[in-house]
């Protein structure tokens, strides 16, 4: 959730960070606001840090995490291949197939793609102010190089899920850009197995024996006799 910040802490920044300089471009001001001002507000406002200036800035943040939510793209995946709620949930009851990646960090460092985050799991929804945003765009002269602070900001954004869904055990890839959703191709994310579920259809299994049989691996699950868990046969 987003929380301004008080507003005599957002000016005493904005005093350290522009001095006697311009806030906004008056385009900027007009996105912000929502209405193009006047030449004689947007003199008024702009030429330097004042309380009104501070109010726009708590309204750009607020409209920053509007437009980072929109903007973020997710690829989510599992550390776990025979959870019994995993295939409940995201696999169309035991119809579906799990796909398993192998990720090859050097060479996604080297490739400049994007590495796999590991999701963390809280009790307590995070709480971003508008300080905190400032830091995480490396505005604020307040805050200073607080490398520690921009990570958990970054973290709180797109890394943060309730603790009732720890049993995901969920990683992510993400990328915020104004392309949409599509695919992506990571020359650093490979596929070497498939798990086919209970409910999987022979010919769907055949299909993917012909075309994927000699890259990766075909499992079919079976459900253990001995254990609420499942068994992974070859084909």
């Amino acid at each position: 959730k987003y929380t301004a910040s008080p507003l005599k802490e957002v000016l005493t920044d904005l005093k350290l960070s522009h001095g006697h300089k311009r806030m906004f471009s008056r385009d900027d001001l007009s996105r912000i606001s929502g209405r193009r001002p006047s030449r004689y507000e947007y003199r008024r406002i702009s030429k330097k840090p004042s309380f009104e200036s501070s109010i726009n800035e708590i309204l750009a943040a607020e409209r920053l995490i509007g437009s980072l939510k929109r903007r973020t793209n997710l690829a989510c995946f599992s550390e776990l291949g025979l959870s019994i709620p995993m295939w409940a949930h995201y696999a169309s009851a035991h119809r579906g197939v799990c796909y398993r990646y192998k990720v090859e960090i050097a060479k996604a460092k080297a490739e400049r793609e994007e590495i796999p985050m590991q999701v963390k799991y809280v009790s307590d929804r995070p709480s971003i102010s508008t300080m905190d945003l400032r830091a995480f765009t490396e505005r604020s002269k307040a805050q200073g190089d607080d490398a520690q602070q921009r990570l958990d900001v970054h973290d709180a954004l797109f890394l943060s899920k309730a603790n009732d869904w720890s049993y995901e055990r969920e990683w992510r890839i993400f990328q915020t850009d104004d392309a949409g959703p599509r695919y992506k191709h990571l020359s650093s994310l490979t596929v070497d197995a498939m798990y086919f579920g209970l409910r999987s259809l022979p010919e769907g299994k055949a299909r993917a024996k012909q075309e994927y049989g000699s890259r990766v691996r075909l499992y079919e699950l079976q459900q253990s006799r001995n254990e609420f868990t499942f068994e992974l046969s070859e084909f």
